[in-house]
């Protein structure tokens, strides 16, 4: 059996990170999710290539546009910011979200000033659904995103 590094020496991925990008030092990224029901459950996992990133989740408020640009506002911390070793472990985390609306995942890299970071990530919404015995049973809803949480 091949060990880590001779797997990154191959170019493979680790079976659930679907999705990858690079966020140039000094910037950083987003994916927006839609959450439709209330009481779901909203899973990230993500993981790094050398680097550690930050990371955080907020509600979207409300989003103007003005003369072609989008503005969010009142937007609420829903995972507060952290800086995450993601490069010596993946993060993966599940938070139960009461309301529904527009979640952005931020995976932050101003602290950097130079070094770009390479995020390979995931993010799933399960929800409940009503079954025809009045039964709940969860559903999974994959979106092809990203994933963390923090408490």
């Amino acid at each position: 059996m091949l060990d880590q590094n001779q797997l990154e020496e191959l170019g493979c991925t680790p079976a659930g990170f679907s999705l990858e990008k690079t966020v140039a030092s000094g910037s950083t990224f987003a994916e927006y999710i839609k959450i439709d029901e209330p009481n779901s459950l909203l899973h990230f996992r993500f993981t790094t290539v050398d680097y550690n990133i930050g990371f955080s989740i907020e509600k979207v408020g409300k989003i103007k546009l003005s003369q072609g640009v989008r503005n969010e506002i009142k937007n609420s911390a829903f995972v507060r910011y952290c800086l995450c070793d993601s490069h010596l472990k993946p993060i993966s985390k599940t938070c139960l979200v009461r309301e529904p609306g527009i979640y952005k995942l931020i995976w932050h890299n101003k602290h950097s000033y130079i070094k770009s970071k390479k995020i390979k990530y995931r993010v799933r919404v399960l929800q409940m659904k009503e079954q025809s015995l009045g039964k709940k049973e969860t559903e999974t809803d994959l979106l092809s995103l990203g994933e963390l949480s923090m408490d």
